[in-house]
């Protein structure tokens, strides 16, 4: 899954690898890997940034959605389902 921040430059992608990636759109060199945020323990099923905040909201197919701080990759928080996997 992924999602863009045109107005930031960054584009995340969320993989069945368990990663998310934060890529900088305008690198001198093209897109380059800016930040790559682990923690979920099945792939990566919904992504959302918070602009303002500097936060991504992720949803995993774990039955956790976390929230991530931008600036540093650091896990804020994890919610975690009773039984139902997290879809879009």
């Amino acid at each position: 899954t992924s999602t863009e921040s045109s107005d930031q430059g960054y584009l995340l992608t969320g993989s069945v690898d368990t990663t998310i990636n934060i890529w900088d759109l305008w690198g001198p060199h093209g897109a380059l890997p800016l930040l790559r945020l682990e923690g979920h323990h099945s792939g990566i099923a919904a992504l959302h940034v918070l602009h303002q905040e500097r936060v991504v909201i992720s949803g995993g197919e774990d039955g956790t959605v976390r929230m991530w701080n931008i600036d540093d990759g650091r896990c804020s928080m994890c919610l975690e389902g009773e039984s139902a996997k997290f879809n879009n």
